[in-house]
């Protein structure tokens, strides 16, 4: 089944949700462009807040994703739970090494690396869904229901979860009742995360993701 890419893209498919996800995974990807490689060109203080940014993002993803993609795979397609569970099965994995990162700083060893891993497996993730799940939802699932989806996703990616939470993922505990109240306390950790001094060579501990 053909890739769905941007060139690609029936009318109107950027208002639906599978157009707002498409569009999560190419914000995801310019953040990742301008960080990897930068080492010695960005200061440490700049590439610690593409990090952060990072991190939140892809959290952000994984959780309307979780809350709201797969149980439509699921009930919509007809290998549903075998795609869903193959594209959990790799949530777990980010979220896994998503936690170790969030305690890391550019100067930190195995920041590189780290991202790097995490970010092949990203990639994986993201060609799985644009090349095996989208392109089935729009055929099975009605424009309606896909229209209605894009503002659930939004709606949920201003109160969902900011951080990774493995131990959800892995329980698959993350739902509509449970990711805003995640989400809540994530936002409060945020709101008292000091940020790093401009020009400052090296994150302290309280500036940390």
């Amino acid at each position: 089944m053909p890739a769905v890419t941007d060139r690609s893209l029936p009318e109107g498919m950027a208002w639906d949700g599978i157009g707002v996800l498409i569009a999560q995974h190419r914000q995801v990807a310019a953040i990742w462009e301008r960080l990897e490689g930068s080492a010695g060109i960005i200061p440490d203080d700049r590439r610690w807040a593409m990090s952060a940014e990072l991190l939140k993002r892809l959290s952000i993803h994984d959780g309307v994703e979780e809350v709201y993609l797969y149980p439509m795979v699921r009930s919509a397609l007809l290998e549903g739970d075998e795609l869903a569970d193959q594209a959990q099965a790799s949530h777990h994995e980010q979220a896994r090494r998503l936690s170790v990162l969030e305690g890391l700083g550019p100067e930190d060893p195995g920041f590189e690396v780290g991202w790097a891993e995490l970010m092949a497996e990203v990639s994986r993730h993201v060609t799985m869904e644009e090349r095996e799940i989208f392109p089935r939802l729009l055929q099975s699932v009605d424009r309606l229901t896909l229209t209605l989806l894009a503002g659930r996703i939004q709606r949920a990616s201003r109160v969902g979860p900011t951080r990774p939470h493995p131990r959800m993922h892995q329980s698959r505990l993350l739902g509509r009742a449970t990711a805003p109240v995640i989400g809540a306390m994530d936002r409060l950790k945020d709101a008292t995360r000091s940020r790093p001094t401009e020009g400052a060579g090296e994150p302290s501990e309280s500036t940390r993701p």
